[in-house]
Order: structure tokens, then sequence, then C-alpha cells
């Protein structure tokens, strides 16, 4: 397996395509991205498949649309064997650093991992699992749903919360060592907690809620539960004594500094990370490359979060000392506050500059951060025979349309990400087809000379299905969980001319989204401010088809909801693939 080349796969957070230098933004955020271009197939019309994460990665590394196979709640339980499971099988010895509490062996990828690293923190585990249950919760309370109903739904993922926990806290009992070396600093380790104490809290809460199921969901959902509302404030000091010492200290000052310095405050708080840092992974990239089976070839994915809200370029925790390491090569001034990164959404003109400014900063230190990577490899004389893929999960709002951070709209500042393949065998050359992150597992599989599972629904972005594409499709719905059945889904048509951005009705807890349909001629308006939308626009009725026949394919979607919808569209594709569910009585309007 040896001639086989070794793959690093890197996703970046919230990455978005016009902020980087690699794709003719201005500033100089990505210098190594650029250079590295020049031997790379690159991509420059790659769409993200949904505007956040949770669906994302999944879609990404199982190369299907997040709406299939019951929705993305899961991940990847119940799709087509992901990337990890190909490689693994084809003999590569495959490591997931997770960094994001989504792509585990929780959510169905443990199968095809050789070494799973778990680098995010113990509430995160919490987080998701409130994440899951949110439209649930939300129509318990808005009496939609009854408490037996209720308790049938989520007792799954409450179940499987105390399990994940108890299986969270012996893998990490199990890294120390690793973390030690790599983390110092970071978050992951300064809380420090005693994990056997934590699997027992995990324990009690099991017997409370199997004992008495009514009363546990009445003592802890009477409203939708943050992290720290629930199971995690009972492990709150659960710590080793030094962390406890720490945590305790770290109170004390932030209560002293809020008095002095607001913004001093702020930015204290945030000395470790929410996230693992770059600088961080990076050393954990390289260990792993070290620690590695030479017998075999290696596959490697992780995720950069460091351009995710809030922005803290710089490593380790005096990050707030270093950003204009980062600030200055891109030509902003020195005053930048770093405050503004994590002190809520911008308020005056300043603020909106500096929020702006910071983001491309998180950026150039990601590449930085990329850079040191290939420089590892390089040393290591691995890079003649490592592939680099690389991409974003989705993009950023840093103001258009009136938003911040990444919720959950598929205006193109949100769903269009770079992405690239440099390595052994690459052609240098520009792909200028329609690209979807789907497309990735297809292509590294196809790259390497892999076999993949024909259910994938990507394609290799050289392959002629990509340059003859017509559309390409975004979807998910409005925050919250999955319900096919009460939630409108939201989904984004895109051409090389148009986007269409359809949504059944407006979600009840959709703020941000405006009401009605959004058409948008991307050539001549590219960062779409002119709504074209109108019944007998000339580009509707194809672009209605590729939504209804989308629809058509979600199982969990009825066909008179489609009909009402799209009327003999959505019946034409409820004919060509689902003839035999077409209700009779239904009648086009």
């Amino acid at each position: 397996m040896t001639d086989k080349p070794n793959i690093l796969f890197l996703s970046v957070d919230a990455f978005r395509f016009d902020r980087t230098s690699l794709h003719g933004y201005e500033r100089p955020t990505t210098p190594f991205l650029k250079a590295l271009a020049e031997t790379a197939t690159v991509c420059t019309q790659t769409t993200s498949t949904a505007a956040f994460t949770q669906p994302s990665l999944p879609s990404m590394l199982t190369s299907t649309l997040p709406l299939s196979y019951g929705g993305y709640d899961n991940g990847a339980i119940k799709r087509p064997d992901s990337i990890f499971k190909v490689m693994k099988t084809a003999g590569y010895e495959t490591s997931l650093l997770s960094t994001f509490p989504w792509v585990n062996r929780f959510f169905g990828y443990g199968d095809g991992i050789d070494n799973e690293h778990f680098l995010f923190v113990l509430n995160s585990l919490v987080g998701i699992s409130c994440q899951r249950m949110r439209s649930t919760l939300h129509a318990y309370h808005g009496n939609i749903l009854q408490i037996d109903d209720l308790i049938d739904q989520i007792t799954p993922t409450i179940e499987g919360l105390f399990n994940d926990i108890e299986t969270y806290c012996d893998v990490r009992a199990s890294q120390v060592e690793l973390n030690a070396r790599d983390m110092q600093g970071e978050r992951l380790l300064r809380d420090n907690y005693n994990f056997a104490a934590v699997k027992n809290v995990a324990n009690k809460h099991r017997i409370a809620f199997r004992q008495d199921r009514k009363k546990y969901i009445i003592t802890y959902f009477h409203k939708v539960p943050m992290a720290h509302e629930w199971i995690a404030k009972d492990w709150r000091f659960k710590r080793r004594i030094d962390a406890l010492v720490l945590f305790g200290f770290q109170r004390l000052f932030s209560a002293f500094a809020k008095l002095l310095n607001h913004n001093y405050n702020r930015v204290a708080e945030y000395r470790s990370k929410r996230y693992i840092d770059g600088h961080a992974l990076t050393n954990r990239i390289l260990n792993t490359i070290d620690d590695r089976d030479s017998s075999r070839p290696f596959f490697i994915w992780t995720h950069f979060l460091d351009t995710h809200v809030p922005y803290c370029p710089g490593a380790g925790p005096a990050w707030a000392s270093k950003i204009n390491d980062y600030l200055s090569p891109l030509g902003y001034p020195a005053k930048i506050d770093p405050a503004v990164a994590v002190a809520g959404a911008p308020k005056t003109d300043d603020d909106w500059a500096a929020w702006g400014a910071l983001y491309d900063a998180a950026v150039r230190y990601v590449d930085q951060q990329i850079c040191r990577l290939y420089t590892g490899l390089k040393l290591r004389g691995l890079t003649d025979k490592t592939l680099i893929v690389l991409t974003g999960d989705h993009g950023e709002e840093l103001g258009e349309h009136g938003d911040i951070s990444h919720h959950f709209r598929m205006y193109e500042h949100n769903i269009r990400v770079p992405m690239l393949f440099a390595g052994p065998g690459i052609k240098s050359q520009q792909v200028h087809g329609l690209t979807t992150t789907m497309d990735l597992a297809p292509t590294i599989a196809d790259l390497v000379g892999v076999d993949r599972p024909t259910a994938w629904q990507g394609a290799s972005v050289t392959s002629p299905k990509v340059s003859e594409r017509s559309h390409v499709l975004a979807e998910a719905f409005h925050s919250g969980n999955c319900l096919f059945d009460s939630r409108p889904p939201y989904i984004a048509v895109r051409t090389k001319q148009h986007k269409f951005l359809w949504k059944e009705h407006r979600d009840t807890t959709d703020r941000f989204s405006p009401e009605g349909l959004e058409l948008f001629d991307i050539t001549n308006d590219p960062d779409e401010l002119s709504n074209l939308y109108r019944p007998d626009h000339p580009a509707l009725p194809k672009l209605e088809r590729y939504v209804a026949e989308r629809l058509a394919a979600i199982p969990e979607i009825s066909s008179d909801r489609i009909i009402k919808s799209f009327g003999a569209i959505g019946k034409d594709a409820i004919d060509a693939l689902r003839p035999s569910t077409t209700p009779k009585e239904s009648k086009a309007e």
C-alpha cells in the first residue's frame, strides 16, 4: 500500500471564498494558499451544501445531500460509507482529529477510524444534544406535542448523551499524555475535569431519567436549556484541585476586571479559546504523522475553527497581544481592539470595520498554520508523497444582509467556499464548472485510485459530469433539528447565472430571513442585493423544477406539500420520482 499517496484533508470553518487572496481578495489573507495554488487543481465555483457546520460536514464526508437519509441530526448514521471507511478499507491508516463534536464515533464515523482524538470540550456534548432536541422541545412548549410523545422522541438523544459522556471521559483519560504534549494553554486542558466524577454525574442523571421520565423532563426541560443549565452544571466543580483553584481565581479576576474595564474583561474571559487553537491543532497533526504506522499511507482529516466567531487570531492564551502580527500585513491599523471579536454583534461603524478586519486576520492565521503543516511535511520528506485537500464547510456573514456569523441563510457569502487539491500527480489547473463540497470525497478516491460507493452523490471535480452540471443545491432546516413533518425546508439552487432561495414558508424560529422567495442574478449582482423574484420571471420554471425534483427525492416530504408549493411542476416531479405515491385526488394549481 505504500505506493499510494498520503492524504491530509483539511476543512476550515466559516471560510469565505471572497475573503481569500487565493481568489483575488485585495488583502493578502492567504499568501501560502495562493502560492500552493500555482501547482494545484483549484475549483473556482464551489458551493457548500449548507450554510452551517452541522449539516455541511456529514454531507462533505459521505458525499450526500444534508436532507437525505432522514436528515443530518445523526451525522453519518444510515448514510453511505464515509470517506474514512472507504480509505480504511483501501489500506489507509485513518486518523480523525475531532475538533467539532458532530464528527466522531457518536455520529457514525467510528468504523472508519483507526485513531480518534477528542479535541472538543466536554460541555460540547451537551450543547449538541440540546441542538438535536431544540425544535422538538419548542413543539412541546407550544402545546403542539404532548409530554408522552416528547419523551418518546427525545429519549434516544438523552440516553445516547449519557453513554457518550462516559465514552468521552474514557477516551480523554487515555489521551492525557498526548494532550499534555500538544495542548498547553488550551481550554481542553485547563478545564481539567475529574473524569471519574463526571461519569458518576452522568450515571446519576441516567438513573433519575429512567426512574421518572416525566419528572426529569419537567425539571430540566421547562425551557430549551443551554448546556450549562442542564447536566453540565452538575459537573462544574468536578475538576482537579489545581483547576478548581484556577477556576475560582478566574472568576474573581473577571469580576474585578469588569469593574475596571469591561472590554479587558471580555478578552480575559477568552484567553483560552472556545475551540482548539490552530497552532495547537497543527502540533497535533504533525505529531500524528510522526506517530503513524509507516508501513501504511495515512489519511488524516481535521477541521480548523479559528475563523469561527469569536475571531481570535494568534496562538495560545496570549492571542490578543499578537493580533497585530496578522492585522499589520493586511494593511489594517494597530489600534483595533481585540475585544470587538468577543463583545457580541458590532454596534458602530468602527465596530463593523474592526469585525471584518479581525475575520481577515483569523483567515491569515489559519493560512499560516497550513504553511506550518506544509513545512513540516517538507522537513519529513513527505511533500512529494502527500495529497493536500482543502475546503471550507461554509462561508461567513460580515454585515451583508444585516447579519453576522452564519445564521442558516444561503447567500453567496455564506455558502461559496475555496476548494483545492495539491500534491503528487495533481495537474495545475482551474476548474470553473459548478462544484460542491460533496465532490471532495469522490475526487480524493479517484485521485488515489480507490473504489468509491455508488451511493455517493458527488463526482470527481475534473469529470465530465461536473463540467456539464446545470445547477447545484444547498439545503437545511433553519436551526433546530430535522422535523420533516412540521418544519419548512430551505433550499438554494445555484446555476452559473442565478441563485434561487426557496423556502416552503418562513420558519417560526427564523428571525433573519425575509418573507417570501428570493432570486438573484449572481453574474451581474454578485452581492445579491436586488431580489428579482416574481412569479413570471423567465428563469423561474427551470429553477422551481430543480427544487420540486429535490423535494420529491426526500421521502419525508409529502406529495401534497410539493404540489401545494409548485402545482403542475411539482406533480411532474412526483410522477417522475415517485409515481406510485402521486395522490390521485390532488389537482395542480
